[in-house]
């Protein structure tokens, strides 16, 4: 049921087990306690307080990440777990949308005993690859048309295959220049929309996945402009120092 084993969903839960949102953003599973999403998700909305848990801002509400999910509606069936700790990168520029990437912890999962439907992302080993002209494929519970055209969210995990563009040609697009790293995806009509935010944007090669980017920004009606990501092999000594050893793959 679940293509993308490493997909996780970001939503805040009641200190009494209820639900309180729906995904309001991505994640990927990287090892058996790490989840890589933006730093946009979780900036200045969530403390880490003396019972190791991610409470928002307002008492009683706290930070759960969802693994295994496909259907929202279905959430309860699937992993939940706390936020235990939050590690946003230090440059983190929420004006520029620069350096938007963040690591969620979680308690250790049994990687050996691992739910059906949830497995680590393999990360990338080559940062001199820029994927360009490759495709890539983005997932996520973001609406499926802005919300300023009346869009809604869906319920079940959506997904949309892209070519990666060169950074000249994304920063064109917006008049601004795009960062190394950063990687942009463009199709007319097509692309990530509110919600995506912190998921993933795989290579794949065969059945192998490879995750090169988080998603960081679009244009405010979703598909007018390139949708923009977190370059992960920019990223790759900063996410060894936090988490330690990485789930690497040679492509």
């Amino acid at each position: 049921m679940n293509e993308f084993p490493h997909q996780a969903g970001l939503h805040i839960r009641a200190d009494n087990g209820s639900r309180s949102t729906n995904f309001f953003c991505g994640g990927s599973l990287i090892s058996d306690r790490y989840v890589l999403t933006a730093a946009h998700c979780v900036d200045g909305s969530f403390t880490v307080t003396g019972d190791g848990v991610a409470h928002k801002s307002f008492q009683g509400y706290f930070l759960t990440v969802t693994l295994g999910g496909h259907s929202m509606s279905s959430m309860s069936s699937y992993t939940n777990m706390k936020a235990v700790n939050l590690f946003l990168h230090a440059n983190y520029n929420s004006t520029a949308i620069t350096d938007d990437i963040a690591i969620i912890e979680i308690a250790p999962l049994d990687l050996a005993n691992l739910p059906r439907g949830i497995l680590p992302v393999c990360l990338p080993t080559d940062p001199s690859n820029l994927y360009e002209g490759k495709v890539a494929t983005i997932s996520g519970w973001g609406l499926l048309l802005s919300a300023s055209l009346g869009g809604t969210q869906p319920d079940i995990l959506q997904e949309i295959t892209l070519p990666v563009i060169t950074n000249a040609a994304c920063g064109q697009s917006y008049e601004i220049v795009v960062r190394e790293s950063q990687i942009c995806v463009h199709e007319p009509n097509r692309g990530s929309c509110q919600g995506d935010s912190g998921g993933p944007l795989i290579h794949l090669n065969g059945n192998q996945a490879t995750l090169i980017g988080v998603t960081s920004y679009g244009s405010t009606v979703c598909t007018q402009h390139p949708s923009a990501f977190t370059r992960v092999t920019s990223y790759l000594t900063w996410i060894a120092d936090t988490v330690g050893t990485l789930n690497t793959c040679s492509i």
